[in-house]
């Protein structure tokens, strides 16, 4: 495998254990009504959480798509190399 795939493979591993770990502190922190009743919680982390999670999966399967069809692809081109008539 090469460079690119590993770093964008970091990078969407990353974005999903930071998700993760936002939804997690959201999930501890909680929420709750104040004495003029807003409601007091942290709603940034639920939505930052969710779209890391989302955009660090669908980077993270379009790059192990894009390997497997570039070694399918590189293993058909050296076939039909290697063939003589």
């Amino acid at each position: 495998m090469s460079r690119k795939p590993r770093v964008a493979l970091l990078v969407s591993g990353g974005l999903i254990v930071i998700g993760v770990g936002l939804l997690f502190f959201y999930q501890l922190t909680g929420s709750s009504v104040d004495e003029q009743g807003w409601l007091v919680e942290p709603f940034w982390a639920l939505a930052l959480g969710t779209m890391s999670v989302f955009v660090g999966s669908l980077l993270m399967v379009l790059t192990l798509l894009a390997v497997v069809f570039g070694s399918v692809v590189r293993r058909r081109n050296t076939d039909d190399q290697g063939e003589t008539n």
